[in-house]
């Protein structure tokens, strides 16, 4: 009996750790990404890592990182123009002066300063699928609601448009920086409302002094002429990522397979040949207007639909098979993520999400830039706390806004099916 029993034993021992053996690794998402022979031909094609060692450089730099927080973060990439830089550090600056944290902010961004109500990615894509059809992440409406995001660094290689590392390197703001945007930000710390009428608010007297921060911001060209801009990589804990981003396509669409074969098969010159993206947009408005007066009789409209009640297109569906067999996941490269901005979440410090930036900015300059935007943000809190003594208690912090609170963060429902399946700002 003690025979069959050691027998038994060495048995299961063998096929445990043949299981552990055989057991697929668990790579980064930009690791795993960049398994795939077909996009690790397109990277060489189009931006050859041996030629170009900064880009080398840079991926062993964002790998690192996503090594270091696997275990407990998911990944998100964006680029932006050095330009937006300023509104975001103006924003920062002055909320630590005027709301005082008790936490650590240095691994954090704001992306987006506008108060807004958070909805979870289920209510959103509901409202935009029943609302409008379908979603369109171009519409200023959305626009200071959504980020558009890769899921690895090459994420979208081949498609320009759609590509966060070719937006890093070729970055050209959609929205230009406007006084009006510094403007909007100095109002939610002093509201204008409280001036007289005709009024001009003290904190627009900083306005000229503001935009000349920009000419700090110096990049050190590469060999090759690109000025690269500014990359954000974006960690969210994976017990939060469903609450705050979903599994996306051109225009914030929920990613869904008929979806993309539809756009992309009516987008080709020829067939075999590679969809133009660029003509996208019109096809998308028609199926947009389509959806939006048929609904649920038309039957992809109905499966999408059902697909968002389900949690098919919930970003922890597909990010384990992501970065453990990302040769089975179809239309790997073609899939991105929304981020929902709201104070809550992604805009609270607490709520443990870190945000690294990399960029090519001359050190020197840079030095001068952090220094001149700091004695800039003490001067109008000084200016303005000074100018509200005057006036009288009538000022009180604009909520929501980042905050020290912690933040109460959701269960994580059961995964439903995978969905199978950037950067701008």
């Amino acid at each position: 009996m003690k025979l069959y029993i050691r027998l038994f034993n060495v048995i299961f021992l063998f096929i445990s750790i043949l299981s552990f053996a055989q057991a697929p690794k668990q790579m980064t998402q930009s690791e795993a990404h960049m398994s795939v022979p077909l996009i690790q031909n397109m990277v060489k094609a189009l931006y050859n890592l041996e030629e170009n060692p900064y880009y080398q450089e840079l991926f062993n730099q964002v790998v690192e990182k996503e090594r270091q927080f696997n275990n407990t973060h998911y990944v998100f990439y964006n680029a932006f123009s050095n330009e937006w830089r300023v509104p975001q550090d103006l924003y920062l600056e002055l909320y630590k002066r005027l709301h005082p944290l008790t936490i650590n902010i240095e691994d954090f961004r704001t992306f987006r300063w506008i108060p807004v109500t958070h909805q979870t990615p289920k209510e959103f894509l509901k409202r935009e699928m029943i609302e409008y059809g379908l979603v369109n992440d171009n519409e200023p409406r959305i626009k200071a609601y959504l980020l558009s995001t890769n899921l690895a660094l090459f994420g979208n290689v081949g498609f320009a448009g759609e590509c966060t590392f070719e937006y890093y390197l070729n970055a050209k703001s959609n929205t230009p920086v406007s006084e009006s945007v510094f403007k909007g930000i100095l109002d939610i710390f002093d509201n204008p409302s409280t001036y007289k009428e005709g009024e001009t608010p003290i904190l627009y007297s900083f306005l000229p002094e503001i935009t000349e921060l920009n000419k700090y911001l110096v990049v050190m060209p590469l060999p090759n002429g690109k000025e690269p801009q500014t990359l954000s990589q974006i960690f969210i804990p994976k017990n939060l990522v469903d609450t705050v981003a979903y599994v996306a396509w051109v225009q914030g669409n929920p990613y869904d397979e008929k979806l993309v074969t539809w756009v992309e098969t009516h987008i080709q010159k020829r067939p075999g040949q590679a969809p133009i993206f660029a003509k996208s947009a019109p096809f998308l408005q028609e199926i947009r207007d389509l959806f939006k007066d048929v609904q649920i009789s038309h039957p992809l409209f109905k499966k999408i639909l059902e697909g968002i009640e389900q949690g098919k297109y919930n970003i922890s569906t597909i990010l384990n098979e992501y970065k453990t067999t990302p040769e089975y996941i179809p239309g790997l490269n073609n899939m991105q993520a929304r981020l929902i901005l709201s104070p809550q979440y992604i805009g609270n410090p607490s709520a443990n999400v870190k945000i690294f930036t990399y960029d090519r900015l001359d050190k020197d300059k840079f030095a001068q830039y952090n220094q001149k935007l700091n004695e800039l943000a003490d001067n109008i809190v000084s200016t303005f706390l000074e100018y509200n003594a005057k006036r009288g208690p009538q000022w009180q912090p604009s909520e929501p806004k980042p905050a020290a609170k912690p933040v109460v963060v959701p269960q994580k429902p059961q995964p439903a099916p995978a969905a199978r399946g950037r950067g701008r700002y």
